[in-house]
């Protein structure tokens, strides 16, 4: 790909606005049938619940458009009219699936038990209580369900905890990896 035809691709990208897509997830009535994190309809899927699926924003325009004549058929019986979407419309419906973490791959519990011993946490963090280092334990989070707000979380948290780790000669997470 030339980089102008990038340039083409790039622009070609709307931005979108999640409130702007949560306004119209209701407005379209979306919200009927589905639900996002258990507020909504419960005929179609929970659009914000915990699965297994690894989507993409292509792939969940397929499987819209796949789904779309039974959806249109329910929709119909129900006395919804079909939405109707701008390309905007449509960028911020996906900026709102992004907020609410849609496309993430599902976390991977061994993985992050794993990083959890290797990187020392629990010298001072527990998963339940105050740990041994007397530090916030890991249940009381308030960003462990959102990844963008854990890593702003312990991104303002690391002054105080370099700190805490040097005063107990615990080396900084990472300190002597290499990273891609």
């Amino acid at each position: 790909m030339t980089p102008s035809n990038l340039l083409v691709a790039a622009l070609a990208i709307l931005p979108g606005d999640a409130r702007q897509g949560a306004r119209i997830f209701t407005e379209q009535k979306c919200i009927v049938c589905h639900s996002v994190e258990g507020k909504g309809g419960k005929a179609a899927p929970d659009l914000g619940s915990s699965s297994s699926r690894a989507y993409t924003p292509s792939l969940l325009a397929s499987l819209i458009w796949n789904h779309a004549p039974r959806m249109w058929s329910a929709m119909a019986a129900a006395g919804i009219p079909n939405p109707k979407l701008s390309e905007q419309d449509a960028a911020d419906l996906f900026a709102y699936f992004y907020a609410f973490r849609y496309f993430d791959q599902p976390g991977d519990a061994a993985r992050g038990a794993q990083a959890f011993k290797d990187h020392r946490c629990a010298e001072c963090h527990s998963l339940s209580e105050a740990g041994p280092g007397n530090a916030t334990p890991v249940r009381a989070w308030r960003s462990l369900a959102d990844s963008i707000a854990l890593a702003s979380a312990m991104w303002n948290h690391a002054p105080r905890m370099r700190e805490a780790m040097a005063s107990r000669r615990v080396p900084w997470p990472c300190a002597n990896r290499r990273h891609p």
